[in-house]
C-alpha cells in the first residue's frame, strides 16, 4: 500500500520543473515500479528527451529495470539515446539496451 502511494507520487513527480526532482523521481520509479508498468514506461519515453542530461541518463538506467523486454518503443528510445551528446547518457543507454536484450 505504501509502496503503491510512493510509486504514484514518483510518477507524478516525473513532470516536476526541477531536473533534480525528475532525477529523484526516476530513482524511486526504478526501485518500486514492476517491470512493464505502463504509466512509468510511457513517462520514460518523455524523459529520454529531457533537457537535462542527468535525467536522460537516469531514465535509461530506470528503463533497464522497469521496461518490458518486449517494449519496442522503449528500445527505440534507448537506441536514439546512443547518439546523445553526453557520454554518460550514451553509456547508460547502451547498457539498458543490452539488459533488455538479454
Amino acid at each position: 500500500e505504501v509502496e503503491a502511494v510512493a510509486l504514484s507520487l514518483a510518477v507524478q513527480a516525473l513532470h516536476a520543473p526541477l531536473p533534480a526532482s525528475r532525477h529523484a523521481a526516476l530513482q524511486v520509479v526504478e526501485k518500486l515500479a514492476p517491470r512493464g508498468h505502463p504509466q512509468a514506461c510511457s513517462l520514460l519515453l518523455l524523459r529520454f528527451k529531457d533537457s537535462d542530461w542527468g535525467v536522460r541518463r537516469q531514465a535509461a538506467v530506470t528503463a533497464a529495470s522497469v521496461a518490458s523486454t518486449s517494449d519496442d518503443k522503449i528500445k527505440e528510445g534507448l537506441a536514439a539515446l546512443k547518439d546523445d551528446a553526453e557520454h554518460y547518457v550514451r553509456v547508460a543507454a547502451a547498457a539498458a539496451l543490452a539488459a533488455l536484450q538479454a
